[in-house]
């Protein structure tokens, strides 16, 4: 039975992934220069999902930040468009008392710094 806890080097599938254990995922994120752990929320399906994986360490981030219920920074994240951009809906966060454009270019300055999986 093959290791679960390395990554063996081959491209990372949909199919890959869901062979791939909690450990082995963590393995590879390791690897990449990610050591802090995928945070869990309940509808990131990150075994089998790797758009889910940079969903959650960003809606992370975003509670770190904002300091929002973790469900919702996770939930005013959309999916990405054609480019692949990720898109944090501001308004979505809840934040009161600051307008969502100082919102927007402060969080831009400061998402990047706190995971390389974003300067990848």
């Amino acid at each position: 039975m093959p290791n679960t806890d390395t990554v063996e080097s081959r491209p990372i599938t949909a199919a890959t992934m869901a062979t791939i254990s909690s450990g082995g995922l963590q393995a590879l994120l390791r690897r990449v220069g990610i050591k802090t752990p995928v945070p869990l929320f309940p509808s990131a399906d990150t075994q089998n999902s790797p758009m889910a994986i940079y969903l959650s360490y960003l809606a992370e981030i975003l509670v770190q930040l904002t300091e929002c219920a973790p469900q919702v920074a996770y939930e005013s994240i959309q999916w990405p468009n054609e480019l692949g951009d990720l898109v944090v809906v501001i308004p979505r966060l809840g934040i009161k008392d600051v307008s969502p454009n100082v919102l927007a270019v402060d969080l831009k300055k400061r998402v990047g710094r706190h995971n390389p999986i974003f300067t990848l």
